[in-house]
């Protein structure tokens, strides 16, 4: 399994009419492009793919807040800052065992967070991460 690499001053939403971002209070510090979950106090903190527990209601960090703060979670769309490029279109992408992170392939407990899909541009179609997770 490899870590995907994000770039959290490039993290986006692309097509933001068509996303479904909701806000949350962050339990501990987290970075743009950090997967997160709903922990049992209601916060949002680091998901990790090693731990049950903390793959419920994930979602991806959008801006960079500290502990207490309240930050943008993505649950659906499309964004900019997740390096795809080197997958295949139609790849999977899913919660790592490394908290907060994004691997190309799933960790003990298996998660798809989100699809590589093809975005129009002027000179073709672009890889770009469609995020998309079911909450319980």
């Amino acid at each position: 399994m490899a870590q995907v690499t994000v770039t959290a001053a490039q993290i986006a939403v692309m097509y933001p009419d068509k996303a479904e971002i909701y806000d949350r209070i962050a339990a501990e510090a987290l970075t743009a492009g950090d997967l997160c979950y709903l922990d049992t106090n209601g916060k949002a903190s680091k998901a990790n793919a090693g731990a049950a527990g903390t793959v419920i209601d994930v979602g991806l960090v959008l801006t960079t807040r500290g502990a207490g703060s309240a930050v943008s979670v993505l649950k659906r769309g499309f964004v900019a800052g997740v390096a795809v490029s080197g997958l295949a279109f139609g790849a999977k992408v899913y919660a790592s065992d490394t908290a907060g992170q994004i691997a190309d392939a799933n960790g003990t407990v298996n998660l798809k967070v989100g699809t590589v899909e093809a975005v129009a541009q002027a000179n073709g179609p672009q890889k770009a991460l469609y995020f998309d997770v079911m909450w319980a």
